[in-house]
């Protein structure tokens, strides 16, 4: 079974070999700036136009400037909010009392409703996690048993992507993280003089539907979203 995320303006889902595979958890890895976000949104889009429902938890966004967001990269998803194919789930809400940041992990993961999704996209999960982790081997643990749940999650046909900031992880072991991922996407960005260069690393893509490009470069633009290029990383 696979996941579709095609797109007739870009070939991001040629270089991805076509498609994501289901049942997967899946990282989207990178700095601020480096473009994890747009690349989570990008795959959300993708996916709402191959006929799949989405959920999208953030860390970032309320609901209007989510779809604010989307509307100015040109992946316009008010029509699948609306009819429910897509859901969208704030930790930062205008109005009423902000949960505590301890507390919105564990509300995610008690949200049968959320994780009973075909995808669920959670960005950004590493800030979600931050204060629940310490260094040493009691966070790896705390990790490993937030890997073992949505894991669990996969096992009954959720495909799970977690955008990660490393910064957010500074001193714990990532290993049951990384491990227990089926694709690893690194962001890279790189600065040469003015511009900035932004780069898709496929550090891991397992159930792959074909081949996977080794670097794909890209930029954002208003109105056309991500757009694929030719270059190499310096």
């Amino acid at each position: 079974m696979k996941l579709g995320i095609k797109l007739e303006r870009d070939e991001l889902a040629k270089r991805f070999g076509g498609h994501l595979p289901m049942r997967a958890l899946g990282l989207i890895e990178g700095t601020s700036g480096a473009g994890k976000s747009v690349v989570a949104q990008r795959l959300t889009y993708g996916l709402l136009q191959n006929n799949h429902r989405v959920v999208y938890i953030s860390t970032e966004f309320t609901t209007s400037a989510f779809l604010e967001q989307m509307s100015g990269l040109g992946y316009n998803v008010e029509d699948a909010f609306v009819d429910g194919q897509l859901k969208f789930c704030s930790t930062t809400p205008m109005l009423g009392h902000p949960v505590p940041k301890e507390d919105r992990l564990p509300r995610l993961l008690q949200a049968d409703h959320l994780l009973t999704e075909p995808v669920v996209v959670v960005d950004c999960f590493s800030q979600l996690a931050e204060p629940h982790l310490e260094t040493g081997e009691r966070g790896a643990r705390v990790l490993d048993h937030l890997v073992r749940t949505l894991k669990q999650a996969n096992e009954t046909g959720t495909t799970i992507l977690l955008t990660i900031d490393p910064k957010h992880l500074e001193g714990i072991d990532t290993t049951p993280l990384t491990a227990g991922a089926d694709i690893r996407l690194e962001c890279i960005k790189e600065r040469h003089g003015g511009s900035v260069d932004r780069f898709i690393v496929p550090r891991k893509f397992a159930r792959a539907g074909g081949p996977i490009g080794d670097v794909v470069a890209f930029r954002v633009e208003p109105g056309a979203g991500l757009i694929v290029e030719i270059k190499a990383i310096a």
